[in-house]
Order: structure tokens, then C-alpha cells, then sequence
């Protein structure tokens, strides 16, 4: 039943694809925008959240990955904030 809450929703899956931070030289501006954040995100949480993928889509910005303590995942949630201008952020980092 929790795995169920933890599912993102179908429509999701519906959008466009969308740029996604590659450890390759990023060639578009929200591939950039990717990068920074992942960037700033493993830097200001010490590298803690795991798995980190970082979406920049027309909805907005998403983080996925995985880390040890709901404090870890609000300073990643923080770091992301500063730099996603007025594009709306989805935390979806679990709490493993």
C-alpha cells in the first residue's frame, strides 16, 4: 500500500520527454539548469543523496533519488529552490 502512495502519477508519464542531467557535457539550457542543480544539490547535502536525477521540464523541476533522513532530503528540496527560478519543484526523493 505505501509503494502505491509512492508512485507518481500515470499522467506523469504522458509529458513530453524531458531533458535529464547526464555526466556528459550538457548541450541544452535545461540540460544545463540539470546540471547545476545536481551540482549544488550533492554539494550542500555532502553528497548523501543517492541515485540523483534531476528533471527540468516545461512543468517544472523534479528530483528523484534516494537518501538516509527526511533532513537530508529537505536541504536537497533547499538547494534546488535557489536555482529553479519560477518553475515549480516535485521532491521525490524517498527516505530509505
Amino acid at each position: 500500500m505505501s509503494e502505491q502512495r509512492n508512485r507518481p502519477p500515470l499522467s506523469e508519464f504522458l509529458i513530453d520527454p524531458a531533458p535529464v542531467y547526464h555526466p556528459a557535457t550538457p548541450d541544452s539550457r535545461g540540460e544545463k539548469l540539470a546540471a547545476r542543480i545536481a551540482r549544488v544539490v550533492t554539494r550542500r547535502t555532502a553528497g548523501s543523496v543517492q541515485n540523483l536525477r534531476v528533471e527540468v521540464r516545461r512543468d517544472g523541476v523534479f528530483l528523484d533519488g534516494q537518501c538516509p533522513s527526511y533532513y537530508a532530503k529537505q536541504l536537497a528540496q533547499q538547494a534546488a529552490m535557489t536555482l529553479a527560478d519560477d518553475k515549480p519543484l516535485t521532491n521525490r526523493i524517498e527516505v530509505v
